[in-house]
This record gives C-alpha cells, structure tokens and sequence, in this order.
C-alpha cells in the first residue's frame, strides 16, 4: 500500500489506543522503519509503498499497548539510536536533560587528571554512552544490576564504539567496592513504590522492566540513601551527584543531600516538574566545621 493509504489505514486501526498526536508520530516512526526513509521524504512523496503485512504485525503488537521502541527495536537518545528491549527501560527526555546537565559541568570543570564519571542503573547505556560521545576524554563506568541489561549496553557502545567500562553490582549489597573513586556519579534509580503500580499506564507496567521502576518496600528513596552511603567512600570531595528523581519524591531526596551536608539545589525539567537534584559533597576541613 502507498503512505497515503497506510496512514488513513493506521489512523482507523489505531484509534481507541492511541490518542491523535500520539498516534500522528507513531505512524511516521513506522513508515520511517518499513520503508528505510525519512520522514520529509515520505511526506513530500506519499506513493512511497509499504509493506502491508508489516504493518498489520506491528498494529497488532500496538493493540497489545507494546511500546513501539520495543517493536522496533530502538529508540533516539540526543543523536545515538539506541538497541532496546524489554530488558531496559526506554530512554527519556527528562534523562536526557539530566545527562546536558552533567555534560555542561564536566566541560566547565578544570582539573589535572581524567574525569571519572559513574552511571548506576546503567540500563540500556544511554547516560554514559551519551556523557562519553559529548566528552571524548572523561572515562566512563557504568554498573547495571541486571545481567540482561548489561548486554544492551555492551551492544550499543560496540555499535557507537565508544569506550565505557560496564561491570556488575547490587547497590543494596553493602558490601560491594568500586573499581576507582569518581568526579561525579549520575543516576536515575528505581524510586516508584509498588502500591503507586495502579496508576501507571499499562505499556509501562506490562512491558517495561520492573526491577528498574520499583523499589523493593515502602521506601522511595531506598536506592537514593545506597548510592549517597556509597559516594561516602567512592566520590570524591567536591564531587557531585546527578539524580533523576520522580516528581513526588525530589524534595524528599533534595533534603536527604541535605541532610548529609551536600549542597543540593533542586531542577525542573521540560515539564516544569522537579525531577533533578544535583548535590555536591564538601571538602573533609568544612565538613569539620560542619559537625
């Protein structure tokens, strides 16, 4: 079928699924993907055609609410088209403003040795793929609890052949090292408590993987208070953390940096939401003075 039928086709296949703008970029992502155009080319030239049975199979896994980047095996993040699965979350714009906001501050920072950045929870490697293609010399390790998710990672820095050093790690465990101390550390932790599972959209809770959405009891910041007991040994004075938080929780992890004597100052995101806390630890001689 041509791209004029298929997205009249698509419109009425979807709807009830999909609301309209939702579905408007879906269908694009779909044309792009079966037809191995982009999209001003196919809108300039609509008798493009397209494989029918395709898009019937990608329709009925829609009609299941999977998210197309699962469908289609990828997503964007800043320009790196990322490999995904149901072993990693989807990248998103919020993490995507945290990871500019670190990039802006390792590129204003002046020291004499390599920047050593830590990304926990790594995923499908899209922080520290990104922190390292913006900032060629800064070294870049990144920790996953998730055997699996490691894979994607692995995957897309052998498909970006960007250098990142991935290893393994529970951070509950208390008991884990690291293999160096760090500048910064940067997260987007699990922080959704299971009773909050009800009003969560179904792709999300069907599809995406639950050990990087939820904590395992009644406490939100429970991989937030594990990363800051870790930076006590492992980040360096002066050093600074990179929180992704959820918007209901940011003020608590805001206060808890503070708490424990970091200077924290809370971000918004695109949204107007607060979903980042940036937190710096203090020299040992002013947390002295402190205590």
């Amino acid at each position: 079928m041509k791209v004029t039928e298929a997205y009249d086709f698509f419109k009425v296949q979807i709807q009830g699924i999909l609301d309209e703008s939702e579905a408007e970029e879906i269908f694009w992502r779909v044309a792009e993907a079966l037809t191995d155009k982009d999209r001003l080319a196919l809108k300039l030239n609509r008798d493009i055609m397209m494989n029918k049975s395709e898009m019937l199979a990608i329709l009925k896994d829609l009609k299941q609410h999977k998210p197309i980047q699962y469908i289609l095996g990828h997503e964007w993040f800043g320009d790196l088209k990322l490999t995904v699965n149901e072993s990693v979350l989807i990248p998103r714009p919020e993490t995507e403003e945290l990871v500019r906001a670190l990039i802006s501050e390792i590129k204003t920072t002046v020291i004499h040795e390599p920047i050593r950045v830590l990304d926990i929870g790594t995923g499908s490697g899209c922080i520290a793929l990104l922190l390292k293609k913006s900032c060629p010399n800064i070294q870049v390790y990144a920790t996953d609890i998730s055997e699996e998710a490691l894979e994607v990672a692995k995957i897309n820095a052998k498909n970006h052949q960007l250098d990142i050093t991935f290893f393994q790690t529970n951070m509950l465990d208390r008991s884990i090292s690291l293999p160096d101390q760090f500048h910064f550390f940067i997260s987007n932790p699990p922080y959704i408590l299971p009773e909050e599972a009800v009003e969560m959209q179904e792709r999300i809770m069907k599809y995406e993987p639950h050990l990087a959405l939820f904590v395992n009891g009644h406490d939100p910041l429970e991989f937030y208070r594990a990363i800051m007991d870790l930076a006590t040994e492992y980040l360096l004075p002066n050093g600074k953390l990179f929180f992704e938080t959820g918007r209901d929780h940011a003020q608590l992890v805001y206060q808890h940096c503070q708490s424990l004597h970091y200077d924290a100052i809370l971000k918004k995101d695109m949204f107007g939401n607060n979903r980042m806390v940036i937190a710096q630890k203090k020299e040992p001689a002013l947390m002295d003075r402190l205590l």
